[in-house]
């Protein structure tokens, strides 16, 4: 017992943050989980905020995973402000990982290309299809392009210019 209070005190894991985690649901993690999301920036805001998003219940090892991978309340809320609504967090962290944030959404829909498949907007990330080469090749006249036709051009080498 006093190892783990040693081991608590030394990841800053204090009673406030345990009676704030408890309280918001985490009832059942013991001092390993507490120890854990500390050390990953995991507090009872963060935990908040996550299940006032919509993401209830989310367990101790996923908002780890949020967190670790940049998905926070304001990332969430961006995109669905985007009209990216109720996705689920796995496909908020491939998202993340790949670039696509809320910005890019809005970009490409103020561009003409509203409302695509999130796999779709991965896909232009990798290939390096941003919002600046888009604009280039509007302002040259190429318009109406596919997703597909922007990442074959821009894997060609066309710079958009």
């Amino acid at each position: 017992m006093a190892d783990e209070l040693v081991r608590l005190r030394d990841h800053g894991v204090d009673p406030e943050y345990v009676k704030g985690m408890r309280d918001i649901g985490y009832k059942s993690a013991d001092v390993a989980d507490f120890v854990k999301a500390r050390d990953h920036g995991v507090d009872p805001e963060f935990a908040r905020a996550v299940a006032s998003s919509g993401y209830k219940d989310v367990p101790v090892d996923t908002l780890i995973h949020m967190r670790d991978h940049g998905v926070d309340p304001e990332y969430v809320r961006g995109l669905a402000d985007a009209g990216y609504k109720n996705v689920s967090i796995d496909m908020l962290v491939r998202m993340r990982d790949h670039g696509v944030d809320p910005e890019y959404a809005r970009g490409l829909a103020g561009l003409g290309y509203k409302d695509l498949p999130i796999d779709s907007m991965i896909r232009m990330r990798d290939h390096g299809v941003d919002l600046d080469y888009i604009r280039r090749l509007q302002q040259r006249g190429v318009t109406n392009l596919s997703v597909d036709d922007l990442i074959r051009r821009r894997d060609r080498g066309d710079d958009g210019r």
